[in-house]
């Protein structure tokens, strides 16, 4: 128990040279390589035992709660994505759903009749995000290329937009795809390029080691400050007012939602 509040430690054999564990909601998770002796597993499983109980006795614990499942968009809502302001307007009470993108960026969206609050807003969340998503994704793609030919120049396939339940981020180094949140379009632009970077490092170092978070700092030399912002807001992205990513303090966090992390190799 810290602080009040039990957490409950899961610990899973795996095939992979690192050894992992993070924080997320009331559960530490370890993975540890199967390849690793008794006596060295227990020893790490102490080490991260200890580590994630002096983090967990730092940090706000409200930072730990699971991303909210949609965004509660509001009818007149105004969004700025990529340098393009969308406004949305929702009307209720339609025999069936649907949605429309005018050529000013309006978001016309019609929700389904017979629905209760949660069930509407969730269905606009999602009318939304596919209208934004298929308007942005081209613009996204290019920004996304000019960051890596900038600063690294890695071979790049695809860039992909999803509503990932707990990452704000995921790469395949073997197809050399990137998938981004959805949401993070909605975070201020550093933010966002943060992420972007984040995902890029992960093309040559799979992993958090001090070689990737090197990598990473040479194109976002701020990038603890970044990782700070979005532990604390990153659950708010979206629901309130577009949130300054400057002088806000956290505990730091790996770009995948609300974890903290820490691996060894």
């Amino acid at each position: 128990m810290v602080k009040g509040r039990e957490f409950r430690i899961e610990v899973e054999r795996v095939r992979s040279s690192t050894a992992r564990v993070n924080i997320r909601g009331s559960t530490i998770r370890m993975r540890l390589p199967l390849y690793m002796s008794e006596a060295n597993a227990y020893k790490t499983y102490s080490d991260f035992k200890g580590w994630a109980i002096r983090r967990l006795e730092r940090m706000d614990h409200s930072q730990l709660e699971p991303k909210p499942r949609f965004i509660p968009f509001h009818d007149g809502q105004e969004l700025e994505i990529l340098g393009r302001r969308f406004t949305i307007r929702i009307i209720n009470g339609s025999r069936r759903p649907s949605g429309r993108l005018s050529k000013d960026d309006t978001i016309m969206v019609r929700v389904a009749d017979g629905l209760n609050d949660e069930e509407r807003k969730e269905q606009a969340y999602r009318i939304v995000r596919r209208l934004i998503t298929r308007s942005v994704k081209g613009d996204l793609a290019l920004h996304m290329r000019g960051l890596n030919g900038r600063h690294f120049g890695f071979d790049l396939n695809q860039i992909r937009l999803r509503d990932q339940a707990s990452r704000w981020g995921s790469c395949s180094r073997r197809t050399k795809n990137i998938s981004l949140n959805f949401r993070i379009l909605l975070a201020p632009d550093g933010i966002r390029d943060y992420v972007m970077i984040h995902e890029l490092a992960h093309l040559k170092h799979p992993n958090h080691s001090e070689r990737f978070w090197g990598l990473v700092s040479q194109a976002v030399p701020d990038y603890r400050e970044k990782r700070r912002w979005l532990n604390k807001n990153g659950n708010k992205i979206g629901i309130q007012e577009k949130q300054e990513a400057t002088g806000i303090v956290g505990e730091p966090v790996r770009a995948n939602g609300p974890t903290d992390y820490y691996s060894r190799t």
